[in-house]
């Protein structure tokens, strides 16, 4: 494995980190529980999983297998070669809400949305971890996940150290929704996915990454988040909001079938 272009930082950069001024508070983050640990570095890879307040037992499988990026990091001499960080929301269950807390005091590595966890929160948990990645780890590379997905971990990090050499900047890939028929607004009221013509009053969106997996560049993942405040949020359908955040900054994604 050759090692990263991207340099360790002194403390000072990792200061530069933490000081930054923008208030994250606005992405519904709640600060007063025991978040995932700050990077210690600007990581090379993050990867940012949503999950759901009672999927423990995903979360402990991700964390002792595809998830662990300790060999990353070992082989490259990068701190942050690979990190994984899971968002979830609040259960409005007291012990459901309770095991989390512990279980993000145990393991450092939860990221605290401040909204119930429900299908209509899918947006706001995703734009969450973006810019919690985005505020504290400053990644090369983000991966946006669900616990629901096994990744072939060496092959992600391939692709990814194929990126930094030939496509680093200007790069969202995914299993990419192209064509038309497969961006028609759904406007029947029984689906669950339906969404109103004040929310979204074209027919067609704009192409998108089914929200499983995605991976970008760091610079897509700041264009987008430049755009989310003048972005008006849909609620239930995640993947084709961050396609509208993507259309905005007039970048396209790229179809891989890896």
């Amino acid at each position: 494995m050759r090692s990263l272009a991207l340099s360790h930082s002194s403390n000072n950069d990792s200061n530069v980190i933490i000081n930054l001024t923008e208030d994250i508070s606005i992405y519904q983050y709640d600060a007063k529980k025991p978040n995932a640990k700050i990077c210690e570095a600007p990581a090379f890879l993050i990867l940012v999983i949503n999950s759901k307040p009672n999927h423990h037992d995903r979360r402990m499988a991700i964390r002792t297998s595809w998830g662990n990026g300790s060999d990353y990091a070992r082989r490259t001499k990068h701190p942050v070669a690979w990190r994984t960080v899971f968002v979830v929301g609040k259960s409005g269950k007291e012990a459901v809400d309770k095991k989390v807390i512990e279980e993000g005091e145990e393991h450092g590595d939860l990221v605290f949305g401040d909204f119930q966890d429900n299908l209509k929160s899918l947006t706001d948990k995703t734009v969450l971890g973006m810019r919690w990645a985005y505020y504290f780890c400053r990644p090369k590379f983000y991966f946006k996940g669900d616990d629901d997905v096994f990744i072939n971990a060496p092959r992600l990090f391939e692709l990814v150290l194929q990126l930094e050499r030939y496509f680093p900047t200007k790069m969202w890939i995914c299993r990419a929704h192209i064509e038309e028929e497969s961006r028609y607004a759904i406007r029947d009221r029984r689906s669950k996915y339906a969404i109103s013509r004040r929310e979204y009053s074209k027919n067609i969106f704009p192409q998108f990454c089914s929200g499983y997996a995605y991976v970008l560049t760091s610079d897509v993942l700041e264009g987008m988040l430049s755009k989310v405040k003048s972005t008006r949020i849909i609620k239930v359908l995640d993947d084709v909001y961050v396609g509208m955040l993507a259309d905005k900054m007039g970048i396209l994604p790229k179809h891989d079938r890896r």
